[in-house]
This record gives C-alpha cells, structure tokens and sequence, in this order.
C-alpha cells in the first residue's frame, strides 16, 4: 500500500472518530455547560440537550446552586432566552452589591414575581408551578428561597403548609364567624415586630386581628368573588372602626382585592398553631 492511500485512510478514520465522539457527546439527554466568557463568574446557565433546539430545558446557577430550570417559554421568550434575561439580572445584582436580605416572592400585575427593592428578578409561570404540583405562590417562594440560599442568605420561613393542613384535617369552627370588612398592611410595618413578637413579613400569610388568640388559624373569604386563603393571626387590629382583619400584603393578593384595598369577608376559625 503506498504512502498516499495509507494516509488517505488513517485521515478517513480520524474524522470518523471525531464524528462519532461529537455525536456521543452532543447526544440527547447530556448537559452542555454554556458559561459567560469569563469562566469563574459565579453566574451562569446550562443547556440540556433535548427535544426541539427552541425548548431546551435551561438551568440557571449561583455560587455553584441550581437556582431553577426553565423548561417551557413564557412572555414570548424561550428556556435560554430567560435564562440568559435571569443571568444578565443576577450579574447586575452582583455588580451593584445588593442585598440578597431583599429578595422575596411577590406578585406584580397579577404575575407571580421574585423582586429586591421592588424590581423585578424573574417571574413564576403558571405551567412551571403546575409541573410541579404547586401554586405559583409556593413556587416563587421555592426560587426566591433558592436564591437567597445560593448568595448565603437566610430563607425565608413559611408556615403556609402547615396551616393549610389544619385546615385541611379540621372541621370549621361554627362557634366564630364573622362577616365585615377586611384591608390589608404592609410596606412601613414590613420587618417590624407584630404584637405577638414576630417579625412582620407582608409576604407570609398573617393577619391582625382585635381579639383573636395568638397563632389561630382562619380562613377569609372575599365575598366579591369567593376567594379565600388561609392566615395565622399574628398581631393586633385594625384600629380603623369597622373592619375586622387585616391581612398582610401576600393574602391580600391571594384573594384578589390588593387594588382596592378594602374588600367585605367572610372570616371562620379553623384550629390554633
């Protein structure tokens, strides 16, 4: 064999190879690292290969944590396209050295939002929370946390669960009801104590009430539109004569009268944590 075809067929061989190792590690189901230019940014996303190219599911990482995934599109963006929105925000965010203590779950014209100082980080889709089998409270709650867990922050406390599962497992209390009118509190009182010791947190389900035991579970009904929710009575009021309960900004959302501020309920107590 002369020297020509002797290299013509070692050249064959080593593209075939090249080919089939590109092929192996491209193939579906394996996770590409697609990093910023500079490799030790403590931000960054990565693409795991599968399915249509525009509908790859993307995850976003901080300080080496799994923030998320994005798996579907939303407001006309793909998974990397949010992805790479979250990572842009997350390196502004790191640049101006804000504080993580300010990052919480919210809603922002009627969309569930994780925010710091009222600015909007990333949103929690509707189709993502139901993929998981959870409302999108809980989910953006679950990123909020993971965000502040991945900067080195405390997570936020949520005893949500277990009040719903009192109320779940308890018969309604006929001995108290009562029907008046409701408005909510937040902003200057966020991060003050409540009257019961705790720290006020206009994103955790609590209400103030006058009488109430501390830590009793209720359940408010708006009854503009049937929604409910259900709150621990955490502090004292309202103080404005003729309402009965004022709920903390998050509860007010969860049953739809944040915008008008006040609203008629229905309000029943379950149990007691």
């Amino acid at each position: 064999m002369n020297l020509k075809k002797t290299a013509g067929i070692a050249l064959i061989t080593l593209f075939s190879c090249m080919f089939w190792y590109g092929y192996s590690f491209w193939s579906p189901g394996e996770e590409i690292t697609e990093t910023q230019p500079e490799e030790q940014s403590p931000v960054y996303y990565k693409l795991h290969k599968a399915g249509e190219e525009a509908l790859i599911p993307v995850s976003v990482y901080l300080n080496n944590e799994k923030l998320l995934t994005f798996t579907r599109k939303a407001g006309g963006l793909t998974p990397r396209e949010r992805a790479e929105v979250l990572v842009g925000k997350l390196k502004t965010f790191i640049a101006n050295n804000e504080n993580p203590d300010k990052i919480f779950p919210g809603f922002k014209n009627g969309i569930a939002v994780i925010t710091y100082d009222e600015q909007v980080l990333f949103t929690a889709d509707v189709k993502s929370a139901e993929a998981l089998d959870m409302s999108v409270s809980e989910l953006a709650l679950s990123w909020a946390n993971r965000t502040r867990k991945a900067f080195g922050s405390l997570e936020l406390l949520n005893d949500y669960e277990l009040m719903k599962i009192i109320a779940d497992n308890l018969e309604n209390n006929p001995e108290y009801r009562e029907t008046g009118i409701a408005s909510w509190y937040g902003g200057y009182f966020h991060g003050r104590t409540a009257a019961d010791g705790s720290i006020y947190n206009m994103y955790k389900f609590t209400a103030a009430h006058k009488s109430l035991p501390f830590g009793s579970v209720v359940k408010v009904t708006n009854l503009r539109n049937n929604n409910s929710c259900i709150v621990k009575i955490t502090d004292r009021g309202p103080f404005i004569e003729g309402r009965i309960i004022d709920l903390s900004k998050i509860a007010a959302e969860e049953i739809g009268m944040l915008g008008s501020g006040i609203s008629r309920v229905e309000i029943e107590v379950l149990g007691k944590v």
